[in-house]
């Protein structure tokens, strides 16, 4: 370890006394001998012990200059810090986790409180006049600089410290790291760099160590002081994902069930047998909802579906309702929370975008492609969806924004400037279903379909003719629009036969397979608000395929249409911390204000970092769409790690002088509340001390040995010289 002291002019002044033993030497030789008349007898045998006698002077000269040497030492050791100096300043790094994991509790105090004390002694230990700055950075995700470049305003530092309130958001630190590495500055000679790493030693820092790329720079620090795991027991309940079965609540007419989906996770030492309360709740704070789980001795995961009732739900800005799904409050309250925005409508207006037919015959089958959709759709009036048809040549005139969404089953037959109207009502989030045209096999119109999503759709659409007829695969992704009737397709569609297709390009999620493993349609669902692009591959003509008179048919078009509005009149979820996209429209965005929430806590986060929900405003100010923020429950999972494995982790990217480990019980370390390593000052200064007292005892003996032996011969030679010596 470099040794550097806290007192360099004490260890002067201690090492300048080791030249007291020479200086006394030199005054004592300073008279000089001489001999004369009888003292020459005694002259060579003199020479032959004044080598002897030489030696013994330097052997006693050597050790009381290293006796003093090693007291000088040891003293000063007793105010080593490991790695700073007394004299030159310290630049203090901290690394502050304010994220979900640190609101976990327990006896009252949570993680980030100790961490706040952590941070005071630390703070306090240090001097502004001797230079001393600290950088604070907060590494809830994304990292932020809170005091960047480092300051010696101790006291600012120290009351952000202590405004510090937990986030949302998992524990960002490579953005942390990042942060601290990018203030690498020059810094006086011998000046200290340490940095302070307050994330507990857990799951949730193992998961933001494990998401560090290797390509991060290594940096390299004096000292690096570590947060070990809470050892308090703790056991702690998280919602880590809230799914609607539907997404999107028709209240006139067709009245389908909708519940909710939840994921739990149960972390800590201890996992005993417990029940877990669900409860789903309205923006007012109503119940809407209930449902129970009963974790078994050990068990970690657990899923439910838990019934909501949509009846009277009211829509904020006549968009969406917010629902909340919450847990009891434990350990962490933070990851109690799930968060839903379920857009609602009275009811659908769907408009279907066919050629005109006088006798309403206008394919080979007998039956326009429109009048199958009607009758997939609003069969009755009571259906809560209503179905206007307009002329695809007109589209351009005739297509207004009050559609939800578009069925279009003549492609060929718009415009270039009806495609160009489509596009802008598909912006503004209207929902696409788009099939061949059974009158046109031109495939022209598909390149305007691809420049709606040019990212997505690969060149290579064909019509194939299939021999025999294929089938509908019963196997539907989670993913897929169709994901809700997943458990009914394989009775519903197993007399389809589909005997020709449009071989859909790569790039898009599949809504369902035909028996081949190709395509029966795709999705694509923008993350900008815009609206949900469904592409069939085949028409609805009698011809290519017997699917529109089949009871399918009907579960299809109304779970599509359903979905799919819902789907795109809401943005994805998001996770706490993670990128919020913000459409080209977007303006402003301002958080909803919901039970049980402290919007003055929350305001020391970025909008990103806290789960709620956030309306997006236009430049009219109105609200267009609702942005849902999720708790990242995934970093607040408590259960510890090996130390071991934590500093191998962090040594792939730092370079530290030594390695400490904060907040030891008593039982580890007696002396103190930090646990160090083996070149702990403290024990370097006790060895010089225990190295000084065997120099000064051995001084001691040789001393007294080589005396009596001096005083023995010059009695002898006194003796024989009968006093025969004198001095000048």
């Amino acid at each position: 370890m470099p040794v550097s002291l806290l007192h360099p002019g004490l260890f002067a002044i201690g090492l300048a006394c080791v030249s007291i033993p020479i200086i006394l030497h030199l005054l004592k030789r300073r008279r000089r001998v001489v001999t004369w008349g009888a003292m020459r007898f005694l002259e060579e045998a003199y020479r032959k012990r004044r080598r002897i006698i030489t030696i013994e002077q330097l052997i006693l000269l050597t050790l009381r200059c290293l006796l003093i040497a090693l007291i000088a030492l040891g003293v000063g050791s007793l105010m080593l810090g490991s790695g700073n100096s007394g004299s030159l300043p310290t630049t203090l790094f901290i690394v502050l986790d304010d994220g979900i994991g640190s609101a976990t509790s327990a006896n009252g105090e949570s993680t980030l409180d100790q961490s706040k004390r952590m941070v005071t002694e630390a703070i306090e230990a240090l001097d502004p006049a001797r230079g001393d700055r600290v950088a604070l950075v907060s590494a809830s995700s994304p990292a932020r600089g809170l005091v960047i470049p480092p300051s010696n305003d101790l006291a600012a530092v120290l009351s952000m410290v202590e405004q510090a309130q937990p986030s949302d958001a998992g524990l960002d630190l490579q953005g942390a790291l990042a942060l601290v590495g990018d203030l690498d500055e020059p810094t006086e000679a011998g000046a200290m760099r340490r940095v302070l790493l307050l994330a507990s030693a857990n799951r949730s820092l193992e998961r933001a160590m494990g998401m560090i790329e290797e390509t991060q720079a290594r940096l390299a620090f004096d000292e690096l002081l570590l947060m070990p795991s809470d050892d308090r027991p703790v056991t702690n309940v998280g919602i880590l994902a809230v799914r609607p079965t539907r997404s999107l609540i028709v209240r006139d007419g067709l009245a389908l069930p909708e519940a909710v989906r939840i994921e739990l996770a149960r972390s800590g030492d201890q996992l005993p047998e417990q029940t877990s309360t669900i409860r789903i709740l309205d923006a007012n704070d109503q119940q809407r909802g209930q449902g129970r789980v009963q974790w078994q001795p050990g068990q970690r995961e657990a899923s439910t579906s838990v019934v909501l009732e949509t009846r009277s739900l009211s829509a904020h800005a006549g968009l969406s309702s917010i629902v909340r799904v919450r847990l009891d409050d434990d350990a962490n309250p933070r990851d109690n929370t799930g968060l839903l925005a379920l857009p609602v409508r009275n009811s659908l207006r769907v408009g279907v975008l066919d050629r005109p037919s006088p006798r309403g015959l206008g394919s080979p089958a007998g039956i326009a492609p429109a009048r199958w959709v009607r009758a997939a759709l609003a069969p009755s009036d009571d259906m809560g969806v209503r179905v206007t048809s307009i002329d695809a040549q007109q589209a351009a005139t005739r297509l207004t924004a009050s559609f939800d969404a578009l069925v279009i089953v003549a492609p060929a037959a718009i415009s270039p400037e009806g495609w160009e109207r489509v596009a802008r009502l598909r912006e503004q989030g209207t929902m696409l279903i788009v099939t061949p045209d059974a009158q046109n096999e031109s495939l022209a119109w598909f390149e305007q379909l691809r420049e709606l999503t040019p990212e997505t759709f690969e060149a290579g659409e064909r019509f194939i003719t299939h021999e025999p007829s294929l089938g509908i695969d019963d196997r539907v992704d989670s993913a897929s629009l169709l994901s809700g009737i997943a458990g009914e397709l394989p009775t519903l569609a197993g007399a389809v036969e589909v005997h020709r297709s449009l071989q859909l390009p790569a790039g898009a999620t599949p809504i369902a397979s035909l028996s081949d493993g190709s395509a029966l349609g795709v999705q694509i669902s923008p993350r900008d608000g815009a609206g949900t692009i469904v592409v069939l591959a085949t028409p609805l003509d009698l011809n290519w395929s017997n699917l529109p008179a089949r009871p399918v048919f009907v579960a299809l078009m109304q779970e599509l249409v359903r979905q799919g509005v819902g789907v795109g009149s809401t943005l994805p979820p998001i996770l706490a911390g993670q990128p919020m996209p913000r459409p080209l429209w977007a303006q402003s965005i301002q958080p909803i204000e919901l039970p049980g929430r402290n919007p003055d806590a929350d305001r020391l986060h970025e909008p990103n970092q806290v789960a709620g929900v956030l309306a997006l405003r236009d430049a009219q100010g109105s609200v267009r769409a609702l942005q849902v923020v999720q708790p990242d429950s995934a970093g607040a999972i408590a259960n510890p790690v090996e130390r071991e494995g934590v500093e191998a982790n962090l040594a792939r990217f730092i370079d530290a002088s030594s390695v400490q480990w904060a907040g030891q019980d008593q039982a580890n370390n007696a002396a103190g509340t930090t646990q160090v390593s083996s070149s702990d000052p403290r024990s370097l200064a006790l060895n010089l001390l225990w190295a000084a007292l065997a120099v000064a005892t051995i001084e001691f003996i040789l001393a007294r040995l080589f005396t009596v032996r001096l005083v023995a011969r010059e009695q002898v030679m006194g003796t024989m010289s009968g006093g025969g010596t004198r001095h000048e």
